[in-house]
């Protein structure tokens, strides 16, 4: 079935940029949670590492509960849209 697979670099070059500062502009007022197994746990990680470069680290937390298995990503909302509004 996949037999017939191209690699096609013109759709890949079509994706837009990854951009932190408008996924967090969606997440505003709200909560994202990730519900389930490992995978679900990279895709937590790789969504917080990608937010957590635009944010400086005074306005982050990130805390550990039930030895690891529950983690916590926090931003300091009022003070990050200040600190947007200046860059």
């Amino acid at each position: 079935m996949f037999l017939r697979f191209v690699w096609n670099v013109v759709i890949i070059s079509m994706l837009k940029r990854f951009n932190a500062t408008a996924l967090l502009e969606r997440l505003r007022n709200k909560r994202l949670v990730f519900v389930g197994d490992s995978l679900n746990r990279g895709q937590w990680v790789s969504m917080v590492c990608l937010v957590d470069s635009i944010i400086p680290s005074s306005l982050k937390s990130m805390q550990s509960i039930a030895n690891g298995s529950l983690n916590i990503f926090k931003i300091k909302v009022r003070l990050f849209e200040k600190y947007i509004d200046k860059t």
